[in-house]
């Protein structure tokens, strides 16, 4: 309950209708960011953010609605990276997009393409662990 009282205290919540990139990044979007937020990082730290949708196959740029977020996380000693142009489920390069425009967007891996790369790690690890 503190945690949740602090990061409370530490938002600042507005709301403006005219503004483009709350219209292209609607805050109810995003809700598992803060649920991550507040179930993972427990404590002070570092920790990587990736924000995807499976439906579209999609790695979304942590929209500004997220971005708020985490900066009231960061005065709390919480820092959140967004990994969205650099993960390794993502394939080709990343498409930067003025809010006008969308979510700025990397294609992210098919199921079965992780699916795969999981378990050919897994079968290194075995193969090392055996050897």
């Amino acid at each position: 309950m503190a945690f949740a009282q602090t990061v409370l205290n530490t938002l600042s919540i507005t709301r403006r209708s005219d503004n483009p990139i709350l219209a292209a990044y609607l805050p109810g979007n995003c809700g598992e960011f803060i649920a991550v937020v507040v179930t993972v990082c427990r404590q002070q730290g570092t920790y990587k953010s990736l924000c995807f949708s499976r439906l579209a196959d999609e790695i979304y740029k942590m929209c500004e609605y997220c971005r708020e977020l985490q900066l009231a996380f960061q005065e709390m000693g919480i820092n959140v990276v967004d990994i969205w142009n650099c993960s390794a489920l993502g394939r080709g390069e990343p498409q930067e997009l003025e809010p006008e425009e969308g979510y700025s967007r990397r294609a992210l891996m098919t199921y079965n393409d992780i699916t795969q790369l999981l378990q050919a790690n897994q079968n290194a690890m075995l193969s090392r662990s055996t050897s």
